[in-house]
């Protein structure tokens, strides 16, 4: 797993404000889990769904849940640098108001898996190699057959009498 709290500043409408997101991340397939809590200029969120792939790259939805902006949420994209402890991004409300984060740097960070430095993701996380065409080809997908049944004639059957 990967958590830490994060000192946040963005650009809304003009303005820089601050905050704070307190993220965590826990393996999950191909990357990674996320969950936390945010809280800001529109008061405090949750955040309800998400993924960081294992290079970093990430997005996710907070949505806030009480207070005069009850019902606001907002979708997060960019990536994290897992070695710098940092995350760059952007990020866009359901009101339309849209943005990007100028500052977001982790504190009290915990890793309980280590990373290779290049921010390509945990040690020993690689991407699977390509699948070659004799793999694909010698691979049990399952099919599914159709067929058509025509109606029955509406030409009499002649009756044969021996």
């Amino acid at each position: 797993t990967y958590s830490a709290d994060f000192d946040v500043t963005y650009n809304d409408r003009g303005t820089e404000l601050s905050g704070f997101t307190k993220v965590k991340l826990t393996r999950s397939g191909e990357g990674y889990r996320i969950e936390g809590e945010v809280s800001d200029a529109d008061g405090s969120a949750k955040i309800t769904d998400g993924f960081v792939s294992l290079g970093g790259a990430a997005w996710w939805v907070e949505e806030t849940f009480s207070g005069t902006d009850r019902g606001l949420k907002v979708l997060t994209e960019g990536k994290f640098n897992f070695g710098s402890d940092s995350f760059v991004g952007t990020w866009r409300a359901n009101n339309g108001v849209r943005g990007n984060y100028t500052s977001f740097r982790g504190k009290n960070v915990a890793k309980t898996f280590a990373f290779d430095g290049a921010n390509t993701g945990a040690v020993g996380a690689t991407t699977s190699p390509a699948q070659t065409l004799a793999e694909m080809l010698n691979e049990d997908i399952p099919t599914a057959t159709a067929v058509l049944e025509k109606p029955a004639s509406s030409t009499p059957f002649a009756k044969v009498v021996s």
